[in-house]
């Protein structure tokens, strides 16, 4: 696989009565198509097959990763000089004890609003735990660089108060001093940055990115605050939030600056640095756009008792897969739909995202995004329509999209019956092992989504059970349970019942599990979770789906 930006193969379907033929424009590919179980299949009419001309141009090449260097130098003629926009850059550091220990992880932040301390971030930075359903810290601690060029320092503590895992952002709220005592009122000093309108970066503006470049890197001479400067390439969407989500660049800056802000020649917030998940081995390839993240910072402003409780659930290796976590570094998003695109310069921008198709859908658009992979390392496409395994449809290359990459392709119908009815199913295996999966409805309902095999306890495995016995003492409580017919789901939220009361409700999700497997969420307390007789009730869609027997623990 050949581009970042977008991957240039087109992908032609031809349909007869029982087969039909393949043609990959611009690839000189030809194969069979297999019908699903539905054997549905329109008549072919050649007069409509697209030319080569139709297809897009070759493979989209990234701008390399701009040099990074100390912020201490001029900004654009419009701007603030780095040197000043630095003062706003925060380091953010997770401590695995609530008297310092560790650093467990580490990245950026950008201070938004001085007066009330808020910070924003990326939340797959600060999502509070691990994949056993444990706290992944103790505390969220704030450094910082007091001059150009100066190692950042421990100045304050700080917690979640809004988040958004759809988006991948947090506000996090300034509250104590680096010991973990209140803060004085003006204690906290550090300016907030501008923020931009909405709308106002086009493709062509050039950007500057900083962050702390990741404690992690080995023969990084300093942790002091970075820039890179980059170009705005063009825009893309997201199936999960709306409008224009992402911005961007062909710039990869080091991993310890998710978090970290995007700024434009004028020295405004025009988006937030992230990785699709946490990963100290992997660059930093995404700018969310601004327009997502100003209502979150919107939301921390109005709301001063603001508490966020972060929903404790499964995670997993694969989105939409149900696979095991893997700690590799790899991850692939789960692959997202469109009905149109526009066919940019540099890049392809889907929209009229979906998973539900009407029948007769003449074009069906994909990408997904993946990080972490060596080039090199055999990536597959496999296809599947109605769980029959599409073998000329899929495919098999070599990675050569680099450390972050956005895969872009389409399937087209060249008839005007268009692509056959049916659960057209797409999994991205990664060096033999399937990575991601999605699945796009065709003229066709989704199933009926069931829960069964309830168990309740306070450690799940990674096979997505629980392993450890409820306890009153522990400080969390899972339920997990068997899924299936989940394909069509698009969010699952769930309700904690301690003695017939509510203690909890968690914010809604996005569904990342695929059809079928196991799963599991729950409930974290400050200390224990306590005595009295407990029940979990969860939602997929807002129906309810199924409650745990009630459990008494002592």
């Amino acid at each position: 696989m050949s581009s970042n930006h977008r991957f240039s193969r087109v992908l032609v379907v031809a349909f007869a009565a029982l087969m039909s033929l393949l043609v990959l424009t611009g690839c000189d590919r030809a194969g069979e198509f297999i019908p699903g179980s539905d054997g549905a299949s329109p008549t072919p009419d050649p007069s409509v097959l697209p030319t080569s001309g139709s297809s897009p141009d070759g493979p989209i090449l990234v701008t390399p990763a701009l040099e990074t260097r100390p912020g201490d130098n001029t900004g654009g003629p419009e701007g603030i000089p780095d040197h000043e926009l630095a003062r706003s850059v925060v380091q953010v550091r997770l401590l695995e004890s609530a008297d310092g220990g560790d650093i467990v992880r580490d990245g950026s932040g950008v201070v938004v609003d001085q007066e009330r301390g808020l910070i924003l971030t990326s939340y797959p930075l600060v999502y509070p735990y691990q994949a056993d359903g444990s706290a992944a810290y103790a505390v969220i601690s704030i450094a910082h660089s007091s001059a150009p060029g100066v190692e950042p320092e421990p100045r304050f503590r700080a917690r979640i108060v809004v988040a958004d895992a759809a988006a991948r952002l947090a506000v996090l709220r300034v509250e104590e001093d680096a010991a973990g005592e209140p803060l004085e009122a003006g204690a906290f000093d550090l300016p907030a940055v501008r923020l931009a309108d909405p709308g106002s970066t086009i493709s062509g503006d050039s950007v500057r990115l900083f962050g702390h470049p990741g404690i992690a890197l080995e023969g990084v001479p300093t942790q002091a605050v970075v820039t890179t400067e980059a170009a705005v390439t063009g825009f893309r969407g997201d199936p999960l939030v709306s409008g224009r989500a992402w911005v961007k660049s062909g710039a990869r800056p080091p991993y310890g600056t998710s978090g970290g802000p995007a700024v434009d020649s004028g020295g405004e917030l025009v988006g937030i640095l992230l990785q699709e998940a946490y990963s100290p081995g992997s660059p930093v390839g995404s700018i969310r756009a601004m327009e997502v993240a100003r209502p979150l910072v919107e939301q921390a402003q109005n709301n001063p008792d603001a508490d966020y409780v972060a929903a404790l659930s499964s995670r997993g290796g694969g989105a939409g897969t149900g696979a095991s976590a893997t700690d590799d570094g790899i991850w692939v998003a789960q692959p997202a739909f469109a009905e149109n695109a526009v066919d940019q310069s540099t890049s392809r921008e889907l929209f009229d995202y979906g998973q539900r198709f009407d029948a007769g859908l003449g074009t069906l658009y994909y990408e997904f995004v993946a990080q972490g992979i060596e080039n090199g390392t055999v990536v597959e496409e496999r296809w599947f329509l109605d769980g029959v395994q599409q073998d000329r449809l899929s495919s098999t290359a070599p990675w050569e999209g680099g450390a972050f990459g956005v895969v872009s392709e389409r399937i087209i119908a060249p008839n005007s019956g268009g692509l056959p009815s049916g659960r057209w199913r797409l999994e991205v295996w990664v060096d033999g092992s399937m990575r991601a999966s999605s699945t796009a409805l065709v003229g066709v309902d989704p199933p009926s989504p069931s829960l069964s095999e309830f168990s309740l306890g306070s450690r799940a495995t990674p096979e997505r059970t629980v392993l450890a016995e409820p306890s009153a003492d522990a400080r969390q409580l899972l339920a997990s349970f068997k899924y299936a017919g989940m394909e069509g789901a698009q969010t699952m939220r769930w309700i904690v019942f301690r003695n017939g009361r509510v203690v909890h409700q968690s914010p809604s999700i996005p569904w990342t599990g695929g059809t079928a497997g196991n799963w599991w969420v729950g409930y974290s307390a400050d200390e224990a979770v306590g005595a009295g007789t407990w029940e979990i009730e969860i939602y997929v869609d807002d129906q309810v789906m199924g409650r745990t027997e009630p459990l008494t623990l002592e």
